[in-house]
């Protein structure tokens, strides 16, 4: 059935005066819905709300038909703030987060097993969380990735993904990749390409004030949700802090920035080089760096790169809390991750640039 008899159906039964507000849900699956929507807001008299897969949301003949006439918006899973809010506990202000620390602990922690989405996150399904993640991304894979590349084997494109997910934040490059899965190079970055217009993975590249280095380097990549990672991805033991980090980097694309990893001149990596405008900020992500040796290379890596991008701003984030000394640096501010989750959006860029 059409859009436009739908409508017409409506305008019978209901006959609204004013104003119309019409909401779509998975649009994809009607025909050419933004001619319908293009002919009506025109009129002045229908507002839409349109909401539906992600790569068609993207897709060119949309952004050709509703050009000046649409304003996107992405939705992310529920963050830790959003979670914390959702179970009444108070996070407003430094008092009542140190109160409530325990069991916003408590909520990141099942947060990095089981993500934000709100089907899973709210309802606490245990492992039959993973089930129902695991079904999105197969269903995502299969009724929008695979049709859109025309791709003849969608266990092939499955494989892939899975391979991808079980190694978030780790580098890769197109050249091995193809190797190890038989599929060239363009193949290669149009499915991973693909996977990121789905809004399953993000794709990241090394920071660089060189477009052609950045273009040219190793890329790394993180999942839309930790859940979702523990859902399709191979389970390793020291899987903790690289689902800390994918949660971090999910915050800071929440808050609109741009997001690079960084190489020093020696090889060190450096998390997150967080980029507004012109100003940047470095962040390094780390489980617990009560370890001397952890700690020694953390700060090594924070160090030396500030030092090369001359940025006067480093933020460590950690998982568990310093025991024993502090770290004395005055460039270098070290702040808990359930801390820097439960801020507001405002005061987490007022963090990340305020030497700026």
């Amino acid at each position: 059935m059409s859009l436009q008899l739908l409508y017409d159906d409506y305008l019978k039964m209901n006959q609204p005066k004013g104003d119309v507000f019409v909401f779509l849900d998975e649009v994809q699956f009607f025909r050419e819905w933004p001619v319908f929507v293009k002919a009506h807001h025109e009129t002045k008299k229908v507002r839409f709300v349109v909401t539906g897969s992600n790569a068609a949301m993207l897709s060119s003949d949309m952004i050709t038909l509703l050009s000046f006439r649409s304003l996107p918006l992405e939705i992310f899973p529920l963050s830790l703030r959003e979670l914390a809010r959702a179970q009444k506990i108070n996070t407003q202000n430094t008092i009542s987060l140190a109160k409530s620390a325990p069991q916003i602990q408590h909520l990141l922690d099942e947060m990095l097993q089981y993500g934000g989405y709100p089907t899973v996150a709210l309802q606490k399904l245990g492992k039959t969380s993973f089930d129902i993640l695991g079904a999105h991304a197969r269903t995502v894979l299969l009724q929008d990735v695979a049709p859109r590349l025309g791709a003849r084997k969608p266990a092939d494109l499955e494989k892939l993904y899975v391979y991808l997910v079980s190694n978030i934040s780790k580098l890769f490059s197109y050249a091995n990749l193809s190797k190890l899965f038989g599929i060239s190079d363009k193949s290669t970055k149009e499915y991973i390409e693909a996977f990121c217009n789905a809004y399953l993975l993000f794709e990241v590249d090394r920071f660089d004030y060189s477009l052609k280095k950045q273009i040219k380097s190793q890329k790394k990549i993180y999942a839309i949700d930790t859940g979702q990672v523990n859902a399709m991805g191979f389970k390793f033991s020291s899987n903790r802090g690289r689902l800390l980090e994918n949660l971090l980097f999910i915050e800071l694309k929440r808050l609109g920035l741009e997001v690079y990893y960084y190489k020093t001149d020696q090889g060190e990596e450096v998390d997150f080089v967080v980029k507004k405008g012109s100003d940047i900020c470095l962040m390094q992500i780390s489980w617990s760096v009560n370890d001397p040796q952890t700690r020694e290379r953390e700060l090594k890596a924070l160090k030396a790169a500030m030092k090369e991008l001359n940025c006067q701003r480093g933020i460590l984030i950690l998982k568990e809390p310093l025991l024993g000394a502090e770290i004395q640096d005055e460039e270098i501010e070290v702040i808990l991750a359930h801390q820097f989750l439960t801020l507001d959006p405002t005061n987490q860029e007022e963090l990340l640039f305020q030497s700026s």
